[in-house]
């Protein structure tokens, strides 16, 4: 495993020292808190505010909700399975003097599902995106994962391993989520879900994706 992580970090770096070679600025991650704009991804955005202003800030590679997904899974427990779809249109090219007519294969967009279920293989939510780009409609598609999950218990809480970061293990000390209060996976309120507190945000974006839960 130490040395899988080795190999991928090493790409990584090469492809930043091939864009500096190329003059061209580091590459941007992507801020999903403007890209999610879709009103169905409301609590992904609260979620993703939170995390990477309130207890991550400047942080080089902010939470992405792959990230939140896969954390979520791991800490209760979930399988979580990714499927992707290639959408392929073929296209007729007009024949000229050097070459016949034929046809040619266009990659339309991606479309993705996201799905969690119990360590028995029962279903517990699914959700799915499209988008042009696989790893887009990926995003969207864990994005669509946690909304259902939420719809499904307003107490999940996706933020566990952001809050554990942010303040270091103190031996005999009271841990400061421990205190409770919105955002802290808790709430003070019975209409306010712990997962994500009553931080209110708002983007605009495009792209579409499709929430949904079983």
């Amino acid at each position: 495993e130490e040395e899988e992580k080795g190999v991928e970090l090493s790409q990584r770096e090469a492809k930043k020292a091939k864009r500096a070679e190329a003059g061209l600025p580091p590459k941007e991650a992507i801020d999903y808190m403007t890209a999610l704009g879709d009103p169905c991804f409301e609590k992904v955005r609260n979620i993703l505010h939170l995390v990477n202003t309130k207890y991550l800030p400047g942080k080089a590679c902010p939470k992405t909700p792959l990230m939140l997904l896969n954390e979520f899974a791991a800490q209760n427990s979930y399988k979580l399975v990714y499927e992707e779809l290639e959408l392929i249109e073929e296209m007729a090219v007009v024949a000229t003097p050097e070459s016949e007519a034929r046809t040619r294969k266009v990659v339309k967009g991606f479309n993705a599902t996201a799905r969690t279920t119990t360590i028995s293989g029962g279903a517990h939510a699914l959700g799915a995106g499209h988008a042009r780009g696989k790893k887009e409609a990926k995003q969207r598609a864990a994005a669509a994962c946690i909304e259902a999950i939420l719809k499904r218990d307003p107490n999940a809480d996706f933020m566990k391993t952001a809050r554990e970061a942010s303040f270091p293990q103190q031996t005999g000390a009271r841990k400061p989520w421990n205190k409770g209060g919105l955002g802290f996976g808790q709430s003070s309120s019975a209409t306010t879900p712990q997962g994500y507190g009553n931080t209110t945000w708002a983007a605009g974006g495009k792209g579409r994706g499709v929430v949904g839960g079983q």
